[in-house]
């Protein structure tokens, strides 16, 4: 678990305003994450986010498979504050969850998850 943590701490600290990252089971439980020192995230944050962004994960599953439209890439949900940047990993039973304050350059954060999520699935154990 050493390895994947240091990918997502090699990740995190190269998004600016960056909340957390956390590879998720698709059963809500944070397998690994990284929150920057010193920002107002927390573990109960992450678990919380994590969770449920799942069930959103599901839910857009559930869409695309019925629409048949390919395979998910990646997922975007924005509040006022806040960005949720979604992305499946590997066989899809995890994924990538990143939350950067609202303002961040999401072609960025697109870029990361996009070079990052090999590193990130090779680092689990299968």
């Amino acid at each position: 678990m050493a390895v994947i943590n240091e990918v997502l701490k090699e990740m995190g600290e190269q998004i600016e305003d960056l909340i957390s990252v956390a590879v998720v089971g698709m059963d809500g439980l944070v397998i690994a994450d990284y929150k920057p020192e010193g920002k107002e995230s927390d573990e109960y944050v992450v678990e919380y986010t994590s969770a449920t962004l799942t069930t959103s994960m599901k839910g857009l599953y559930t869409v695309i498979n019925g629409l048949e439209l390919g395979k998910m890439v990646d997922n975007l949900l924005s509040t006022e504050k806040a960005h949720f940047i979604t992305k499946p990993l590997g066989d899809a039973s995890v994924f990538l969850a990143v939350v950067a304050k609202r303002g961040v350059n999401l072609g960025a954060i697109r870029y990361y998850t996009k070079i990052y999520a090999q590193k990130l699935w090779d680092a689990l154990p299968h």
